[in-house]
């Protein structure tokens, strides 16, 4: 019989005697006795008190490199997540301020899904936009993106509008690197070639910001209370007119 130094209990063997050391007086065993302990596995009365942690421990990092695959690493995170299906850009009717929904762009899906609004500023070559105009509001023809009548707030009303669809479903043609209004392509870079119908203007400003950070605008989405800025300059902050536009603009 081997009597516990710590309570008033008895053992038949080492072996039982070194468990109950492992469940009831851990924190009072030497390191001979752990490493005993140890060498036993556990035996018939299963994995000693050492081994059960760290069984416990990779189990729980198991099931979380699970389940951030599963909702994370599985569908991307932050909120280019929620992009949708590639398809043309939208044609907000009655207007010749934009490309006419030729390009491709990320489509919104879930249309009534969410209901998201925020504050927006476009200034175009030293023109501010004034979105309360008649040929910037389409709430009926375009659903997933416009603006209320009378109103400069963006309003969202479905999943996964990015920041090119909402301004192309407005008066706007946009790539991540270019911009087109009212019959002229802004570029950053120096191809100066000209489609049919537009003037080009090449080494320009071309800003997209959300909340203040620089974002892609082919692959942002929108979320609830962005403030967006677009600044589009020509150089040397000059100003030029452009002519009617066409689909080309910005292939």
């Amino acid at each position: 019989m081997t009597d516990c130094e710590h309570c008033s209990e008895s053992f038949e063997d080492e072996a039982a005697y070194l468990r109950h050391l492992g469940d009831e007086h851990p924190g009072e065993m030497g390191p001979i006795e752990r490493r005993r302990l140890d060498e036993l596995g556990g035996g018939d009365g299963g994995p000693s008190t050492p081994l059960l942690v760290a069984g416990i421990a990779v189990g729980a990092l198991l099931l979380a490199v699970i389940l951030y695959t599963l909702t994370i690493g599985g569908s991307g995170s932050g909120p280019n997540s929620e992009l949708g299906e590639l398809g043309p850009a939208p044609n907000p009717p009655g207007h010749q301020l934009g490309p006419a929904g030729t390009d491709e762009v990320y489509r919104p899906y879930s249309l009534g899904a969410a209901h998201e609004h925020g504050p927006i500023s476009v200034n175009v070559d030293g023109q501010q936009i004034d979105f309360r105009r008649a040929e910037f509001q389409h709430p009926r023809e375009m659903r997933a993106f416009h603006f209320e009548r009378g109103l400069r707030r963006w309003h969202v009303h479905a999943k996964g509008v990015t920041l090119e669809y909402a301004l192309e479903a407005t008066a706007f043609g946009v790539t991540n690197t270019s911009f087109a209004y009212d019959g002229v392509v802004y570029r950053q870079g120096a191809n100066a070639q000209a489609p049919d119908g537009w003037e080009v203007v090449t080494g320009a400003t071309v800003v997209y910001e959300v909340n203040g950070e620089p974002v892609a605008p082919e692959t942002y989405v929108l979320q609830e209370g962005d403030s967006i800025s677009v600044r589009v300059q020509a150089p040397g902050g000059g100003s030029t007119n452009g002519t009617t536009t066409n689909a080309s603009a910005l292939a």
